[in-house]
C-alpha cells in the first residue's frame, strides 16, 4: 500500500512540475514576443516622428508667412509650400499638404494620411519597410502611417504660447498614440505613445531676417 501511495505521490509531483515548466515556457515565449513587437513599434514610432517632422519643416517655402497654414485643427493640419514631396524637389508651384487621421482600417488600426494637392504622396525615396501601404495596383505610398490610435495637434506662436490663430503659428506639438496587436496575445495589444515638436523652419528663419 505504501508503495502505491509513493507512486501516486510521484505522479502528482511530476505532473505539477510539468505544469510549472509548461507555464514558465508559455510566459517566457509571450514575454519574448512582446519584447520583439515593442522594439518594432519603437522603431516604427521613430520613423513616423521623423517623417512628420520632415514634412512640417519644409512648410511655407515660397509662401508668405501669414498664408502658410490653411487649417489648424486638433486632428489635422493643412499648409502650403513650394516644396514637392512627391518629386522631392523645389517647384514653381504652390502645393497644399494635408495631414489627417482617417478611420479604422481593420488590423492596421487608424491611419494618418499625408496628401499633396489631394493625392496621397507616392515617392519611392520616402518608402520604408514598416509604413508602406500597397493598394490594388501595388503602388507604394509615402502618404500612410499605420497602426495609429490617436493624433492630436497643439499650435504655438513665435513665443511658444499656444495659439489657434493661423497666421501666428510657428510650430506644432503632436501627440501620437500607436496600437498594434501582437501575435499570440489576443486582446492584449501593444500601446505606445510619442510627443514631437515640429517647427515651421522657413517661417522661423524669415522672422530672423
Amino acid at each position: 500500500m505504501s508503495v502505491l501511495l509513493d507512486i501516486i505521490g510521484s505522479v502528482l509531483i511530476g505532473g505539477m512540475l510539468l505544469v510549472m515548466i509548461f507555464t514558465f515556457t508559455t510566459q517566457l515565449t509571450e514575454a519574448a514576443q512582446r519584447a520583439i513587437y515593442t522594439a518594432t513599434m519603437i522603431d516604427y514610432m521613430d520613423q513616423a516622428g521623423t517623417k512628420i517632422n520632415a514634412l512640417v519643416a519644409l512648410a511655407g517655402i515660397g509662401v508668405p508667412m501669414e498664408d502658410v497654414v490653411m487649417i489648424a485643427h486638433s486632428d489635422s493640419l493643412v499648409f502650403k509650400t513650394m516644396w514637392s514631396y512627391a518629386l522631392d524637389e523645389l517647384t514653381e508651384d504652390v502645393h497644399t499638404i494635408h495631414i489627417k487621421v482617417e478611420p479604422d482600417v481593420g488590423d492596421l488600426g487608424n491611419v494618418i494620411t499625408i496628401k499633396q494637392d489631394n493625392a496621397l504622396i507616392s515617392n519611392p525615396a520616402y518608402v520604408s519597410y514598416v509604413d508602406t501601404y500597397v493598394d490594388a495596383h501595388k503602388v507604394r505610398y509615402y502618404g500612410y502611417i499605420l497602426y495609429v490610435e490617436s493624433m492630436k495637434f497643439k499650435y504655438f506662436d513665435k513665443d511658444d504660447a499656444i495659439t489657434n490663430t493661423k497666421k501666428d503659428i510657428r510650430s506644432a506639438g503632436i501627440e501620437l498614440g500607436f496600437k498594434r496587436d501582437a501575435a499570440g496575445m489576443v486582446n492584449r495589444p501593444l500601446r505606445t505613445s510619442l510627443y514631437i515638436r515640429c517647427f515651421f523652419m522657413n517661417s522661423y528663419m524669415r522672422m530672423g531676417a
